[in-house]
């Protein structure tokens, strides 16, 4: 379901897993690289996303293209992504830190899947506008091993799973229903992960 135009990629795990640290990690990647990125939370924090170890330390050139947007709700969400086509600076990556707190995947599908179907159709109007690909990423709190919802929407998903065993990276292609194309599914089953890697393995999977 997702568009050609889009790289879209979800972060899945408990909440003491750094999501948030990656998902600025890669806004600052994108952003060094020159593209504009509007990254989306709930509420304004009182610092930055601690970085990620290992990782050299964001320029204020960087900073610069990253606009911040703090939406309380899931109709303001909705609201800005319904507009996102008036806006002068079209961001070529869009990022979503939490996207629990617009929509519950068990509780109410149905909002979940319009909130996720906006996220796909404003990152493919930023595609076709600016004649690029265009790189979605989120983050999301659920303890559910498989979720028909997550797959639908996002063509690769990041799973950080805890576990007793030696940290191990598991790969695998899957498609929820046989007209869908393959999606990215990967695994990190660690005690303490390296963050850098897992960095380093999100955005392989968007470039």
């Amino acid at each position: 379901m997702t568009p050609d135009n889009v790289y879209s990629v979800l972060l899945v795990g408990p909440t003491d897993v750094h999501k948030s640290s990656l998902l600025f990690q890669c806004a600052v990647h994108f952003a060094e690289q020159g593209s504009k990125v509007l990254y989306i939370s709930s509420n304004a924090p009182t610092a930055l996303p601690p970085p990620v170890h290992g990782v050299s330390p964001h320029s204020a050139a960087a900073l610069s293209n990253i606009r911040f947007m703090y939406l309380p709700t899931w109709r303001d969400l909705a609201h800005q992504l319904y507009s996102l086509h008036q806006h002068a600076h079209m961001p070529g990556v869009l990022i979503v830190d939490s996207l629990d707190h617009y929509c519950s995947l068990t509780e109410d599908q149905a909002r979940a899947a319009l909130v996720c179907a906006s996220l796909l159709d404003a990152a493919s109007v930023c595609s076709r506008q600016s004649k690029k690909s265009t790189v979605l990423l989120t983050s999301l709190h659920t303890e559910l091993k498989t979720c028909p919802l997550v797959d639908l929407f996002f063509a690769s998903v990041v799973w950080l799973i805890e576990a007793d065993a030696d940290g191990s990276v598991t790969v695998s292609d899957a498609a929820v229903l046989p007209r869908h194309k393959p999606h990215t599914r990967m695994v990190f089953h660690a005690r303490s992960w390296d963050t850098a890697l897992v960095l380093e393995k999100i955005l392989q999977l968007v470039s």
